[in-house]
């Protein structure tokens, strides 16, 4: 397995709950699957002998897998925002400020540009398990959910704009 070592160490010394969320290094046994301390000889489960460069390689592979999972729930939970956004946008046109709407458009942008860093910085991994094959899964969904978010919003300005004085208020 050939994996550049210094590439994740100068990616996981931070410490922001979205790009760069903390993990603590685990390796994965050979053996039982199960998560021990990295820097183990030795697994406690089932006494599996852990070779140095399998730890390495694991604990790169751990650590960049639990980052991925972090960082799409952290962007998954913004999905319950869609429905605000979207109420938001139309009570904004309809009855508040046709500018709300406006503004309430950038949260759908920043939502979309979150989830393609994510697929950008996560989405080639090989290494992934089912947890990660998952989180792939919900940022393709959010991406979905966030983009027909926007059009439709896009939509919706266009049609109050065209009937309606749109004035910055």
């Amino acid at each position: 397995m050939n994996i550049k070592f210094h590439h994740f160490r100068r990616t996981f010394q931070t410490d922001s709950s979205f790009t760069n969320p903390a993990v603590t290094p685990f390796i994965e046994c050979p053996g039982c699957r199960r998560l021990i301390a990295h820097d183990a000889g030795t697994c406690p489960h089932c006494r599996e002998e852990i070779d140095r460069e399998y730890a390495r390689a694991s604990v790169v592979i751990v650590t960049y897998n639990t980052a991925a999972c972090s960082s799409a729930n952290t962007i998954k939970t913004g999905e319950y925002a869609a429905v605000i956004v979207f109420v938001a946008s139309f009570l904004g046109v309809l009855f508040v400020a046709p500018a709300l709407a406006i503004v309430n458009v950038m949260n759908s942008v920043v939502s979309i540009a979150a989830i393609i860093l994510w697929f950008l910085r996560f989405g080639g991994f090989t290494f992934g398990d089912a947890e990660y094959d998952k989180a792939k899964w919900d940022m393709r969904i959010s991406l979905v959910l966030w983009t027909v978010l926007l059009f439709v919003q896009a939509l919706a300005i266009a049609y109050f704009a065209r009937f309606t004085p749109f004035v910055l208020r």
